[in-house]
């Protein structure tokens, strides 16, 4: 009976101990970075589509090296360009284009592959305010459909 209970405290104890070194390891992954970028990472540069629907038509957003546009028909221009990436190990990193004259901004997004047409394509996408919504993907060419990333595609984003 004796060697029973010291076993059966030591498989306790040990069980215990991993419990404790784990959830210190995962509170270290999980730490958020952000970091400013001088340029807009090339894989985001180009003309930029998604199709809002029949009433509001098609939403533009073009981006350049150190500039962003976007809107229905004419463009604003987002000037003074600040780029965030928020990153986070085992995550996607996301980009926020803000301005230095422009508080606010455009919102957050990210590079992915999709498969559109049978084609597997690069697209952009953005998450959406309410998490219970799929991502919008903007595509390089112009569309008559709306397209959307996996709603599972949000727990892999570094928020």
């Amino acid at each position: 009976m004796k060697k029973f209970v010291i076993s059966f405290v030591i498989v306790l104890a040990t069980l215990v101990g991993g419990s404790a070194l784990n959830a210190g390891t995962t509170t270290v992954q999980a730490a958020t970075k952000y970091r400013t970028v001088k340029v807009t990472p090339k894989k985001m540069r180009g003309t930029w589509y998604h199709y809002m629907g029949k009433k509001d038509g098609m939403y533009k957003m073009v981006i350049k090296k150190h500039q962003v546009s976007w809107g229905f028909g004419k463009l604003y221009k987002l000037p003074s360009l600040t780029i965030t990436k928020t990153m986070q190990k085992g995550k996607r990193s996301m980009y926020n284009f803000n301005s230095k004259t422009h508080p606010g901004d455009t919102g957050s997004y990210f590079t992915m592959t999709m498969k559109i047409r049978g084609k597997k394509r690069t697209v952009i996408a953005s998450p959406q305010q309410d998490p219970s919504l799929k991502p919008m993907v903007f595509t390089h060419f112009k569309t008559k459909h709306q397209y959307f990333a996996p709603l599972s595609i949000q727990k892999h984003l570094a928020f």
